[in-house]
């Protein structure tokens, strides 16, 4: 539920910037084609940024995490993550710094079963950070 409205969020604010693009060209101020592409990359590497965000997290017999998101499903090892950075509030996006990459994860820190996955994580690979806020 809280991955839709952030997806509905993220929805109403791109309408909104493009209805007040919309307004600025129909009175004459846009006519620029570098501003209009502007405007559309950073909207288009807003939502493709967004739609990397995992919204499930499972973890295997052997400890590896799947990470899904709508773009993709991505496999870590626990070997792989060097730190963990919880979000400020309850809700919001768990960042694991990988090797290469950085992954978020949006998530209710209040959930057992992301406790439970974290505190394997932290058994599995006792090098890996917890970094508090």
């Amino acid at each position: 539920m809280a991955v839709g409205g952030f997806y509905l969020l993220l929805a109403g604010w791109t309408v909104v910037s493009v209805g007040f693009i919309w307004i600025k060209g129909e009175q004459g101020a846009g006519g620029d084609l570098l501003w209009w592409f502007m405007i559309a990359f950073v909207l288009g590497f807003t939502w493709y940024f967004s739609l990397g965000i995992s919204y499930k997290v499972e973890m295997g017999e052997e400890g590896g995490l799947e990470l899904t998101s709508f773009r993709r499903v991505l496999h870590v090892k626990p070997g792989e993550i060097s730190q963990v950075e919880p979000p400020f509030l309850p809700w919001g996006f768990l960042r694991f710094n990988l090797e290469r990459e950085k992954a978020y994860l949006f998530c209710s820190l209040t959930h057992k079963d992301l406790q439970a996955i974290v505190r394997r994580l932290v058994e599995m690979n006792p090098d890996m950070r917890i970094r508090m806020r």
